[in-house]
């Protein structure tokens, strides 16, 4: 009946958790929408600038703001970027999937929820150039005009304006493809705590600065694009429209060289990418503010929050289990108050369940790191091994026959003592069924290895390495709380909690060394150069920091005492060159 309790507030404390995680990124979604109005009215600012009639400048800028027409395209706008923000959160609350092979990644790509996010990034690209080319006035304000008087049709298509409502959907596509398909959606945790109105005003004007660059290379591919097939799109939509041109085709070099469409282009490219951008910044600020997570084990009917072993224990979140590890790197590192109560007992009993339970957490998830990376790297290396080839028979029987020797020796021994097991009876249709089964395994293996099948479908060892480290960040985080835990205890920890636990702490962050020579010695991963890091590459260096710098500041401070601790030989051995300050 405890256990049924104690597993009930398990998941009323997730629950809860989850449940404000949800809100905070509802909260970015609405800031994002905000950031949309407030990017608006700036581009009217920008576009009815009148300097030497400063009043009549705001007057006609509000004027447009709140005119009917801007708020009803504004609210389409609003509404499918709360959409794609309610479908991008998954993103942020879950961790990302291991795919195996490249067919798997390509299906995870056209998958039903992708296809749907592609669709929302044409639609709202396609919406923000709209807009902002309305608002902008002149000869792209509406997308047909009235014919002249010489053509009989009603209704004429003004090509510069399809011209960019093609281009937002282009941009979708080019987007999607740069975040979905080759890029990653992994947060950024700060390790400075800054409040989130700072926090975004540091990153603007990176980002400004990013949106303005990266919207050149899409331009010039639309550009390219329309020159080539512009003239076919804009055919099949004036047959399905039975529109006119209202002008010269402008999908011509001459037509393509003009300077304010070109700048019109760039400009709205910039500013589709400052809008997807700002909702990302406002969820990696939202959902990475610190957590501050109570230390001791509270009651079971005491479920207003959640205590940091328990954040520690959700894999299935990472999200919280993130900031749980990053709170306790943050208290290991800076609180030397909330450090004595994991120094101190339970009363009654006078067990440490604090430290027990945060020790366990801890020392669990290094060592399945550990583990998984130990055994990647086994299967790495006998992939690379190189089978030696079997010596044929007609060579090994041509030494025995060659200068006209007879070969005095059977190669079977004697024939009496060979024991020959009777076969038991099949019949023809079982022998056919086997006959055939192993045929189709033979054929399938040797389909399987042939290189353009395999490098769809061979799951490589590499990938899985990628992945782990990928998801290393908890370890960083735990490998360095074990280290200041261990190094304060010598001081605070009055009852010599955390000692009776060092050999274990030295032993677990030592082997996790030795797995990660092990990963630089065969060097899977190909380094690239510093500005273009993968994430895995990053990862890789900091985990290996973070292990150094744990295993040097336990040296410095227990250096005498390492002999005492009864560690494993290769531990101590590697423990000394620490002390030595030989490690580099």
């Amino acid at each position: 009946m405890k256990q049924s309790q104690d597993i009930g507030a398990m998941k009323s404390q997730n629950y809860k958790t989850l449940e404000t995680h949800v809100w905070r990124m509802r909260v970015a979604i609405l800031w994002s929408l905000v950031m949309q109005l407030i990017l608006l009215f700036v581009f009217i600012l920008l576009v009815n600038t009148d300097f030497l009639h400063p009043i009549t400048w705001l007057r006609n800028c509000v004027h447009t703001f709140m005119s009917l027409g801007v708020w009803l395209k504004l609210f389409a706008l609003i509404l499918i970027i709360y959409i794609q923000g309610e479908v991008c959160k998954k993103d942020y609350v879950t961790g990302p999937t291991y795919h195996s092979t490249r067919f798997q990644k390509i299906c995870k790509v056209f998958s039903l929820r992708n296809l749907l996010l592609l669709l929302l990034n044409m639609v709202i690209g396609a919406t923000i150039f709209w807009i902002y080319s309305t608002i902008s006035g002149q000869f792209y304000e509406s997308l047909t005009k009235q014919c002249n008087v010489n053509i009989n049709s009603e209704t004429c298509l003004v090509e510069e304006k399809f011209f960019l409502l093609v281009g937002g959907i282009w941009l979708g596509m080019f987007n999607f493809a740069n975040d979905y398909m080759f890029g990653s959606r992994a947060l950024s945790f700060p390790l400075i705590q800054q409040y989130k109105l700072y926090r975004m005003k540091t990153a603007l004007k990176k980002k400004i600065q990013q949106s303005v660059k990266g919207s050149i290379f899409p331009t010039i591919e639309f550009l390219i694009f329309y020159y080539f097939y512009g003239g076919y799109v804009r055919n099949k939509f004036m047959e399905f429209t039975s529109y006119r041109l209202y002008n010269e085709p402008i999908d011509t070099i001459s037509g393509l060289l003009n300077i304010k469409l070109i700048l019109s282009l760039w400009l709205f490219s910039t500013i589709f990418i400052i809008a997807l951008q700002m909702m990302e910044l406002l969820f990696n600020v939202y959902l990475t503010e610190h957590c501050t997570f109570p230390i001791m084990v509270v009651e079971p009917s005491s479920q207003s929050c959640m205590n940091l072993i328990d954040a520690l224990k959700l894999s299935n979140v990472p999200i919280v289990q993130h900031l749980g590890y990053l709170d306790l790197f943050t208290l290991s590192a800076k609180c030397q108050n909330r450090r004595e109560e994991i120094f101190t007992l339970s009363h009654p009993g006078g067990h440490a369940h604090s430290w027990n339970g945060i020790f366990r957490e801890c020392t669990n998830i290094l060592k399945k790191f550990t583990s998984d990376l130990n055994e990647t790297l086994k299967e790495a290396a006998n992939t690379e091994k190189v089978v030696p080839k079997p010596v044929p028979e007609e060579i090994s029987n041509f030494h025995f026959h060659s200068h006209n020797m007879r070969k005095l020796t059977s190669p079977m021994g004697n024939k009496d003592i060979i024991n020959v097991k009777p076969r038991e009876y099949q019949s023809h249709i079982e022998i056919a069924f086997i006959t055939s089964q192993n045929w189709l395994v033979s054929k399938l293996e040797q389909f399987y290895k042939k290189p353009y099948i395999a490098y769809f479908f061979a799951e490589t060892p590499v990938s899985r390495i990628n992945y782990l480290l990928c998801q290393s960040q908890p370890v960083i985080w735990a490998v360095e709380s074990l280290g200041f835990l261990a190094a304060a205890s010598l001081n605070e920890d009055r009852y010599g909690i955390i000692q009776q636990d060092l050999p274990e702490i030295i032993t677990t962050i030592v082997g996790l060394k030795q797995v990660l020579d092990k990963l630089f010695k065969q060097n899977l991963i190909v380094k690239k150069s510093f500005p273009n890091d993968p994430l895995d590459v990053q990862m890789k260096y900091l985990l290996r920091s973070s292990v150094k710098r744990s295993l040097y500041r336990i040296a410095v401070n227990f250096g005498p005492y390492i002999r005492d601790l009864k560690l494993p030989v290769d531990v101590e051995v590697q423990m000394n060159h620490f002390i030595a300050f030989k490690e580099v």
